[in-house]
């Protein structure tokens, strides 16, 4: 049931970006997320290819030092065969193709399900600047919302500030005014 309702505001969020007059809409797919093998993801390919977004990045699943899973019995249980990730990961590629859309960037993490990368495609003239701009490290970013992080880039020296939001949603909620008057100091200080 959950499963559903998840399914169900993700295409109406898509939806409503559409009518809004999105033009340039990525969609990302998670290789290796636990209780999911090659069914799940082909089903997913299914969802996504009926959308028809603009570009899809097929991530792995990368489990951070700190997080929770990193330790758990979840993660454990759930650990699938090197041969299962390729499959997985290969499947989401043809599948990118299969719809008309072609690679244009892709970039490896730390501690990556199956030891991967991830990669983006995309559709004739639809590729997520953002994406590379991140990747890169070229451009500077104000993050809204809970854990988001903020850059502030020098393209002269290279140098890069971050700003993390608070994780917990509810202290988010309960600083906002801190969180915007952090980012106030770091994008406008002065020289």
């Amino acid at each position: 049931m959950e499963e559903a309702i998840l399914k169900r505001d993700v295409i109406d969020i898509y939806n409503i970006a559409r009518k809004l007059s999105f033009k340039n809409i990525n969609m990302d797919i998670i290789i290796g997320l636990a209780d999911e093998g090659i069914n799940e993801i082909n089903s997913t390919m299914d969802e996504i290819a009926k959308l028809k977004p603009d570009s899809i990045t097929i991530h792995g699943l990368s489990i951070k030092r700190g997080s929770e899973l990193k330790d758990s019995k979840i993660n454990k249980q759930n650990s699938r065969t090197k041969e299962e990730i390729c499959k997985m990961y290969n499947l989401a590629h043809q599948r990118a193709k299969s719809i008309g859309m072609f690679p244009y960037y892709m970039y490896r993490q730390k501690n990556m399900i199956g030891n991967m990368e991830n990669t983006g495609y995309c559709m004739a003239s639809k590729e997520g600047i953002y994406n590379i701009e991140m990747i890169e490290d070229r451009e500077s970013i104000i993050a809204f919302g809970a854990d988001g992080v903020s850059k502030l880039i020098d393209n002269e020296t290279g140098k890069i500030d971050r700003l993390a939001n608070l994780k917990d949603v509810k202290e988010y909620i309960n600083r906002i005014d801190e969180m915007i008057n952090k980012k106030v100091q770091l994008f406008f200080k002065e020289e």
